[in-house]
């Protein structure tokens, strides 16, 4: 996330976490973010960070044959953007400079999307519990139809959401032991 406009709440909680960082020593930021995003604002300078980058990559969820070569890697979940994981990776390692005391990731895609780094102390701000909103949206009793395709598109999509499930908890659990 890149926290300017400071228009909704996980920019406003990113902001809260940088002025916390920013108390503890010198702090860098990098965003990696949509990259149809258009609304950036300058950063606001009494926050006091020492740098600011960020990149923008492809962020939708595959489709088509990516979607197929998406389903063969298990370990992934599917909405994860994977194409432009290497530009990710590459744009932090050219923005990052000297040694650092602490990598703080503002959820689990940019960890994935830059090769989960092991450059420093890593606190992985699990900002959302992406299988638990998957089992929210499954919970909720879906309209009948009478119709063979919809019901059809239905169960298809009912399976896809549980194998999404699974996959974002394999990943938790993943970086549960990565991370500790």
């Amino acid at each position: 996330e890149y926290p300017w406009p400071e228009n909704i709440g996980s920019r406003l909680r990113l902001l809260m976490v940088l002025r916390g960082l920013t108390r503890c020593g010198p702090t860098d930021l990098f965003s990696v973010v949509n990259q149809w995003r258009e609304d950036f604002g300058p950063p606001d300078e009494a926050i006091g960070l020492a740098r600011v980058g960020r990149i923008g990559i492809d962020n939708r969820p595959a489709t088509g044959l990516r979607l197929i070569s998406s389903l063969a890697r298990p370990w992934r979940p599917l909405e994860l953007p994977w194409k432009d994981g290497a530009r990710a990776s590459q744009a932090v390692a050219r923005f990052m400079t000297g040694r650092y005391d602490l990598i703080w990731y503002f959820g689990i895609r940019p960890w994935v999307l830059v090769g989960e780094l092991e450059v420093a102390p890593t606190i992985l701000d699990f900002d959302d519990l992406e299988d638990q909103k998957i089992s929210a949206r499954l919970s909720i009793p879906q309209p009948g139809s009478s119709s063979l395709v919809t019901k059809v598109k239905q169960i298809g999509a009912r399976g896809l959401s549980k194998e999404e499930i699974r996959r974002w908890r394999r990943l938790q659990r993943r970086v549960g032991q990565h991370i500790s």
